[in-house]
């Protein structure tokens, strides 16, 4: 652990997030990375029932088919996503030094921050992300664990700020996950979650098993009520709506993708005024 002391975190943040312990295995990026694991050591698998859903498990296997650090081929859809990192930016406290990136996939926080002199720790189910994330985006700033949300090895009041972009309804229960993260917050620390608003869930039958699965394995649909009601306990939560899907339908990013955060939110507000087809939910939760 002397390397990963002294070239990655010093040994006062790793007690501080309460990291180094029993359960946790240092491990090497390609490039030399070091970062820790935190997953059960029978190959990421879950201690779930065969009438449950093994999400690590599942996500497991997903990183090692899909690549997150590439585009999508849809210009639409990564305009979309551009503007949902604008609107988490923005609300990010200034004042929130240490980060959390949970379900980092194509690391994109760590990138927007990473000239911002904060601390980000990218966290995945995946070992590939990770190594990832850590190998495109080095220096001790940034670190990586390979670890379980609701079963997290973070000491209490670790983090300033938690984000989990398009997360939340990937999770078997939502408010479980919440809970989970909101002890690793500190006394004046927010979590800021995105995830799509009312989405009709569309389940199709796998190839595999011949049982009906939802796509992109969304599991739950959320409104402003949903959100409000599943807050930590002791947190209070303000939330926004946003997005078109008209605007995205009509493929506008070719003649709006120019345009500032701050103009585009006047134009994405009016556009839901005249038809209402709101795609994102922010909320943010915050201790009282």
């Amino acid at each position: 652990m002397d390397s990963y002391l002294q070239e990655r975190i010093s040994a006062d943040r790793l007690a501080e997030l309460g990291l180094k312990n029993g359960n946790d295995s240092e491990c090497q990026s390609p490039a030399g990375n070091i970062y820790l694991n935190h997953l059960p050591l029978n190959e990421g698998k879950s201690q779930e029932t065969a009438t449950t859903f093994d999400y690590i498990a599942h996500y497991t296997a997903d990183h090692e088919t899909f690549d997150y650090f590439e585009n999508s081929p849809c210009a639409a859809q990564v305009d979309d996503e551009r503007r949902v990192h604008e609107r988490i930016l923005e609300t990010i406290p200034e004042n929130a030094k240490h980060i959390l990136d949970v379900g980092c996939g194509g690391a994109w926080l760590a990138k927007a921050m990473k000239n911002s002199g904060r601390e980000i720790t990218s966290m995945d189910l995946s070992h590939i992300n990770v190594e990832k994330a850590l190998d495109k985006l080095a220096g001790n700033w940034h670190h990586g664990i390979v670890a379980d949300s609701v079963k997290h090895p973070f000491r209490n009041g670790a983090f300033d700020c938690i984000i989990a972009s398009e997360v939340i309804e990937h999770v078997p229960d939502p408010k479980i996950f919440l809970a989970s993260l909101a002890t690793a917050l500190s006394d004046n620390g927010s979590i800021i979650i995105t995830t799509p608003y009312k989405e009709h869930i569309i389940h199709e039958t796998c190839i595999h098993c011949n049982h009906a699965t939802p796509r992109n394995a969304h599991l739950h649909s959320f409104d402003e009520k949903i959100l409000t009601s599943i807050s930590p306990t002791g947190m209070k939560a303000e939330y926004q709506i946003f997005g078109n899907k008209a605007l995205m339908k009509l493929r506008t990013h070719n003649v709006l993708g120019w345009i500032s955060p701050s103009i585009y939110k006047k134009i994405d507000s009016m556009a839901n005024t005249l038809i209402n087809k709101p795609a994102h939910i922010m909320i943010t939760y915050r201790k009282i």
